[in-house]
Order: C-alpha cells, then structure tokens, then sequence
C-alpha cells in the first residue's frame, strides 16, 4: 500500500511539470506549415524574343492562428492586405496587356489607329519585329522638320504618333516603303487636307493612303486640282465613271502609294521621263511626285 502511494505521488508531481499550453513537435510543425499558403502563378505575354514572362507571388495568411497581441493580429492582417492588393493589380495589367495584344489586326487600318492614339505603338512594333528606338525618332523628326510643322492643331501626342509612322511605318507594308515614302505620304496628306492629321479617323486615312487605299475624307479642292493635272497630262477631261481615270484623280489629290510589292522601278522611271516631257522638269514638290505615280500606276489613257 505504500508503495502504490509513492508511485501515485510521482505521476502527480510529473503533470505539474508539463505546461498546459504544451503542443507536440509534429503537431507545431503541421500548424506552422498551414498558417501560411504560397502560390506562384506565371503569367507570359508577347511572342518570340519579345515575349516576357511575369511572376507574381502572394501570400494568403490562414485565419484562426492564435496570435500572442491584437496589434500582432493587426499587422499581419494589413502585410496581407497590401500584398493582395499588389498582386492583383500586377496580374490586372498583364492580362489587359495580352489582351490587348490579341484584340490588335495590323489588316484593319482602323484598329491600327486605334491602338496609336491610345499610345500602343509598341505592341504594333511588337507584331512587325521592331521597338522604340527615341534616337531614330529624333533623326526622322529633324530630318523632317518641314513636313511636321502643323498648320492645324494637331496635339504633340498625335505628332509624335506621325513622327513614329514615318519611323517605323506600322504594318508590314508600310514598313517596306522607307521612311523617305513614308514621309511623302505625310506630305500628302498635309497637302490635301491643310493639316496633319488629327484624329482617329485622320490616322486611318493615313495609312490608307500609304497602303494604296483611297481615303474615307475627300477634299473637293484637292480633287479639283488633280483634275486640273490631269487634263495637263492626258490632254482630256477625266471620266469619273472609268476606274482609271477614277483612280488618277485619288493619286494625284491625296498621294496613294503602291505597297512594296507592287512597285515596279522600271515603271516609275518610265513615269518619271514622261513627266519631264510633259512639264520640261523632273518631279520636285509633292504634287509632282504624285501626278509622277499617277501617270505610272493609274492606267489612265490618253
């Protein structure tokens, strides 16, 4: 019987000694790895080279775990918070980047236009395998001065869009042109209109006009003019009603470029000669060189 006393006091003074708090090894371990979740999502936009891949980590605090203070509680609750916020906002602007990235069609002129007077022309760069380079920029801006001095109001958003047009061109067409074409494109539209373009549909007619397209705005003024020409050239009144005689009138007014793929260097030369029989000088100024690509490309007779 003393014995057994003994041995139930010892198990007795053992409890006192393990506190009441007290949480196994594994346990603790198990708790510690599930107070705080991880997730990595990786996000790639672009394409080839230009493609990049963002990596947004967040971290989720599990609710429930006991904290030694409120403000402890407070804190972690705020760390979260921001870390959220940051997160969500990073994979935002990545998917709107991609999206817009997708929604662009280089075949659709107003689309383009679009996208540049949003001030997306590096996605357009992008899809032509070309970037911003400010220094060419400079270059043509200089190199043009002339053509890019405004008459209208043109904003110096939209100049510098018009400066990168004749940087870059922005399809693969235009890109094939040069800048010297590019420019003269410009030129031309400043010429039918008395402005730089300056709006959305002004950006649409002028990559119309550098892709052979007759543009959405006409100018009677213009036309009357090229008119003008043309019975200098053919020695006729145009006839509205025959394509070629159409398509030598939209030439001569508004300065439509062939695509790289369709010019013929021969046949430019040969236009160029006929040009100097007719007027006794080479092309000089842009409705020169514009009447030039009409007797070239136009068909029209004599």
């Amino acid at each position: 019987m003393k014995t057994t006393k003994i041995f139930l006091s010892l198990i007795f003074c053992l409890s006192l000694a393990v506190p009441a708090g007290y949480i196994k090894a594994d346990d603790s371990a198990a708790q510690t790895a599930s107070s705080t979740a991880s997730t990595t999502t990786e996000i790639t936009i672009g394409t080839d080279a230009s493609s990049t891949s963002v990596t947004v980590n967040q971290q989720e605090e599990s609710e429930g775990v006991e904290s030694e203070s409120k403000n402890d509680n407070e804190e972690a609750e705020t760390d979260t918070g921001t870390s959220t916020e940051i997160s969500t906002s990073t994979e935002e602007g990545v998917n709107e980047e991609a999206s817009s990235t997708e929604d662009l069609n280089l075949s659709d002129y107003g689309n383009v236009a679009k996208f540049l007077i949003n001030g997306h022309a590096n996605l357009i760069l992008i899809q032509i395998k070309q970037k911003i380079n400010e220094k060419k920029e400079k270059e043509a801006e200089d190199k043009f001065a002339k053509i890019l001095q405004t008459n209208g109001t043109a904003s110096s958003t939209l100049k510098d869009v018009i400066t990168q047009f004749i940087t870059y061109g922005f399809n693969n067409d235009t890109e094939k042109l040069g800048e010297g074409e590019r420019a003269a494109v410009v030129s031309s539209f400043k010429a039918a209109f008395n402005r730089l373009p300056e709006t959305q549909n002004d950006l649409t007619d002028l990559i119309k006009i550098a892709n052979g397209r007759f543009p959405s705005e006409h100018s009677a003024s213009s036309e009357k003019r090229a008119e003008e020409i043309f019975t200098e050239i053919y020695r006729r009144a145009p006839d509205m009603s025959n394509q070629h005689d159409k398509a030598a009138i939209e030439i001569m007014a508004y300065g439509l470029r062939q695509t790289a793929g369709h010019r013929n260097l021969d046949s430019e030369k040969a236009g160029i000669n006929i040009f100097k029989n007719i007027f006794k000088h080479l092309p000089t100024s842009t409705e020169d060189w514009n009447a030039m690509q009409a007797i070239t490309y136009s068909g029209a007779q004599r």
